[in-house]
């Protein structure tokens, strides 16, 4: 299970870097996917050699950092386009009524991916320095994140309806700060890799 978790955030980050490079007309980096594969090698290379997990602090504060600026700036951008439409109410009515039950093993697929981690879940416990306390902070981080994963989407869901592309942070405008937004976000998956 782990090695398709981690062959998945490659493909994952590729995807990003692809999408930013054409967007940015770098056609070298865009028509070819061996550069895209070899930026992510030069990151995640050296991150894999590391054996303890002290040192994955760094890597993952950043991660976690730009992971919520990708979280905040597509919030940011959903509101504005829910505030921009004009047909929003009748369309959300629409969209909530067309709800499907043969989706929800699709829903169950990603939130159990997103919720990928128990891997590292002992090696945390045995270097906290106080273990006991591990299934309280981890009971609070699991309902902070089912609270900021549920309003990600819900947001996300609500603003573009039928359309919301399979990776919501690609139907953000394709100007410089939400490019450098997907950028990061490629690079936080990149930087839990090793995890």
């Amino acid at each position: 299970m782990q090695t398709g978790l981690g062959i998945s955030y490659l493909l994952f980050a590729n995807q990003f870097f692809h999408y930013v490079f054409c967007q940015f007309n770098i056609h070298s980096l865009c028509t070819t996917d061996w550069y895209n594969v070899i930026f992510c090698a030069i990151i995640v290379l050296p991150l894999s050699l590391i054996n303890n997990m002290v040192y994955f602090y760094i890597p993952s504060l950043l991660s976690t950092v730009f992971l919520f600026i990708g979280i905040i700036a597509q919030l940011i951008y959903d509101v504005e386009y829910i505030e921009r439409a004009r047909h929003f109410w009748p369309e959300l009515a629409s969209s909530l009524a067309d709800f499907h039950i043969l989706n929800l093993p699709l829903f169950f697929g990603v939130a159990i991916f997103a919720f990928e981690g128990i891997g590292v879940m002992f090696d945390i416990k045995n270097s906290m320095e106080k273990p006991k306390k591990f299934k309280n902070i981890l009971s609070y981080n699991l309902l902070f994140l089912t609270i900021i994963y549920s309003m990600f989407a819900a947001m996300s869901n609500t603003a573009f309806g039928e359309n919301t592309p399979d990776v919501v942070l690609f139907s953000m405008p394709k100007s410089a700060p939400y490019l450098l937004v997907q950028c990061l976000y490629a690079v936080a998956a990149l930087l839990t890799y090793p995890l």
